[in-house]
């Protein structure tokens, strides 16, 4: 009785070709949509962060190095947003000279706490 042949190297199917495409379209409107979000609101960081906590192990283990260049670019685009919007929004006020002290000052009547 004769063998059959041992399955040759695995071939990509039209389905295969297709999610890997929708993957790279799907990291690539990440990287439009992850700066934006995060600009919008802080809590969209935390949301940024899980999808890209979610998406390491598949882009790890993807062959192609397009995907992980998007996802690096999303993840450095999140960041650099974060960090933007941080200086401007979080940090901005406190280093103007009596910044912070003056709108407290103006609301409280009060001078404001010292710092620890």
């Amino acid at each position: 009785m004769r063998m059959p042949n041992p399955p040759g190297p695995r071939e990509d199917t039209g389905v295969e070709k297709t999610l890997r495409r929708a993957a790279g379209l799907l990291l690539l409107l990440l990287v439009l949509l992850a700066p934006v979000l995060v600009l919008l609101s802080y809590p969209s960081c935390l949301l940024v962060a899980s999808v890209s906590a979610a998406l390491l192990p598949a882009v790890s283990r993807h062959p192609d190095r397009r995907a992980k260049a998007l996802f690096m670019a999303c993840s450095l685009a999140a960041f650099a947003a974060f960090l933007v919007s941080y200086l401007q929004v979080g940090v901005g006020p406190f280093q103007v000279p009596g910044g912070f002290s003056n709108e407290f000052r103006q609301l409280h009547r009060a001078l404001p706490p010292a710092a620890p």
